[in-house]
C-alpha cells in the first residue's frame, strides 16, 4: 500500500520512496567499521594539512591528531606558535579496508616522490591498529 502525500510546495511525495532513502541512509550513517593507522614518525615541517593530503588519496578520512613534539617552552606563554614538528600520529580512516590497504602499502616506502621534496629521505613507518574500539 503506498500512500501519496503533498508537500508545502506543491510536489507529490511517495511514502515508499521516502522510507527506502531513509533506509539508504540510515545503512551509509550507521557503524560502519573505520580503520585507524598509526604513524610512528612524522617528518619535520609535515603537518595536519599534507597528512590529510597525502592520505586523503587513499580514501575518506575520519580525525587525523599528530602528537606536537615537546619544545621545552613554558607553559604560561601565551603567543605560542603552532608545533613545526610532531613525534607520531593517528589517522582514521572511514573504512577500514582502505586503512589496512594503506598500511600495507605504505609502510616502509618513501614518503617524498621527487627530489627536491622536504620529505624526500624519510620513510614511512605505518601499523594498522586492529579492534580499536571509538568512543565519543
Amino acid at each position: 500500500m503506498s500512500f501519496s502525500g503533498s508537500v508545502s510546495d506543491g510536489s507529490v511525495v511517495d511514502d515508499e520512496s521516502l522510507s527506502t532513502d531513509k533506509q539508504r541512509v540510515q545503512r551509509e550513517t550507521s557503524k560502519a567499521k573505520r580503520g585507524i593507522i598509526y604513524l610512528s614518525t612524522i617528518p619535520p615541517y609535515m603537518n595536519v594539512t599534507k597528512v590529510r593530503e597525502i592520505f586523503g588519496q587513499f580514501g575518506e578520512l575520519g580525525r587525523v591528531y599528530l602528537q606536537p613534539a615537546d619544545t621545552g617552552r613554558e607553559v604560561g606563554n601565551k603567543k605560542r606558535k603552532p608545533a613545526k614538528h610532531f613525534t607520531e600520529g593517528w589517522v582514521e580512516f572511514k573504512r577500514k579496508k582502505v586503512a589496512k590497504f594503506v598500511a600495507q602499502t605504505l609502510n616502509n616506502t618513501q614518503i617524498g616522490g621527487r627530489k627536491k621534496s622536504k620529505f624526500y629521505d624519510h620513510i614511512w613507518c605505518i601499523k594498522y591498529l586492529p579492534r580499536l574500539q571509538e568512543t565519543n
